[in-house]
């Protein structure tokens, strides 16, 4: 019960974050469309089962690299670090959603450099939200937990 108390916000929060990314990309491939729908839950799912993966372990690729040159913890460390992220998650996420909505076409490149670089701005920002906000709040969490654990 007490790893259904820590995950469960985790887990929505993440649902949250990749929800609303998805339905922006694919709002900005295809507006409201009559395929909307469809397509947007198909990048979601896609989206949990590839995209969170490949967040979760860049965000930590991108953490212990910029950490080898930015030892102290610092504002311009967390800005860097969010800022790398937001990009990162916004190259998986154009990636797939394009690849979803167009397949690969011989206007593929185009199409996925333009949302990219349309989602660029967003991504930023939702990168440093994670970088000062969430992931502090994540590992909190899960320390909180290991320690509740070890004193039971």
């Amino acid at each position: 019960m007490q790893k259904i108390k820590l995950f469960s916000p985790i887990l929505l929060l993440l649902l949250t974050i990749v929800g609303s990314i998805t339905f922006f990309f694919t709002w900005v491939n295809l507006g409201f469309s009559s395929q909307f729908l469809s397509e947007w839950f198909t990048s979601l799912v896609i989206g949990l089962f590839v995209f969170s993966p490949l967040g979760m372990l860049s965000t930590l690729l991108i953490t212990k690299l910029v950490s080898l040159f930015l030892k102290k913890d610092s504002l311009p460390k967390k800005i860097l670090i969010g800022a790398l992220i937001g990009c990162t998650m916004e190259f998986f996420i154009s990636f797939i959603v394009v690849t979803i909505n167009f397949g690969f076409t011989p206007s593929f490149i185009n199409q996925w450099l333009s949302a990219f670089l349309k989602s660029v701005p967003i991504g930023i920002c939702l990168g440093l939200l994670i970088s000062f906000l969430i992931k502090p709040w994540i590992f909190n969490r899960i320390q909180t937990f290991k320690e509740n654990k070890q004193v039971a």
